[in-house]
Parts: C-alpha cells; sequence; structure tokens
C-alpha cells in the first residue's frame, strides 16, 4: 500500500470499506468515525469524492487518541459504541452533526467516566425515528 497511497511514517489504514457503485446515491451515505476514547466523527460520503492529492483532515484525535472503526451510515441508522469491558451505548446518526466546513473534531458520543476504551462502532438499522 505505501507504493500506492502517499503515507506518512506514522500513518495507517484503519479501514478499507466497500461502497456502492452508485455514486448518486452517496449522497445520502455518511462515514462514521469512532475512536478509542468515545469521539464520534459524521462525515457524508460525497466529502470524500474530489480530496486534494495531499488528502484531507477527515478527523482530528486528541493526544492519545486512535481511530478504533470506520464505518457506513445513514440518518435512519442508530449506532452502536462498544467498550473493552463490553458495555455498549446507542444514539441515533443524526445526534451527531454533519455540517459542511464544522471544524474536525467530533461529537462526545458517552457521558461515561473518563478512562474508558472504545472498540468498535456498528450502524444498526432502526424504524423508529425518521
Amino acid at each position: 500500500m505505501i507504493n500506492i497511497l502517499p503515507l506518512e511514517q506514522d500513518e495507517r489504514i484503519t479501514t478499507i470499506m466497500p461502497l456502492p457503485e452508485d455514486e448518486a446515491s452517496w449522497a445520502n451515505l455518511d462515514v462514521m468515525f469512532a475512536t478509542t476514547g468515545g469521539t464520534v466523527r459524521r462525515n457524508k460520503l460525497s466529502d470524500f469524492v474530489d480530496v486534494r492529492r495531499s488528502g484531507m483532515i477527515a478527523m482530528k484525535l486528541d493526544e492519545g487518541e486512535a481511530i478504533v472503526d470506520v464505518q457506513i451510515a445513514t440518518e435512519h441508522d442508530d449506532v452502536l459504541l462498544t467498550t473493552a469491558k463490553g458495555q455498549c451505548i446507542r444514539f441515533p446518526v443524526p445526534r451527531c452533526g454533519c455540517s459542511p466546513g464544522a471544524p474536525p473534531w467530533g461529537c462526545a458520543a458517552s457521558r461515561w467516566r473518563r478512562g474508558r476504551r472504545y472498540l468498535a462502532l456498528d450502524p444498526a438499522p432502526c424504524r423508529c425515528h425518521g
């Protein structure tokens, strides 16, 4: 991959995602990022269509944080964020704001005590809102 993508020494690939072939549908899809500290960021998938050669900062990380998962979701989904101790929080995707030009840090998905380590982010289809 290093020969294909211009990765810096400390950069690594976290997730490779299959996408719908129909690029017109991308405007209705969100990319959800989750960190080890429980921060979640939502971007429109269409924001990643024309990325400059130098790249794009999709999410800024706090000191000591790392991306644990990246998933595709819609505004009609819920998101499950799971800790290393098996606890889970569920919230609707729209709870994590997504606006063009928003600063590249996410929203706090959880108000649990500090020090929790998050392991996974999973979209869950939901018909209860939207």
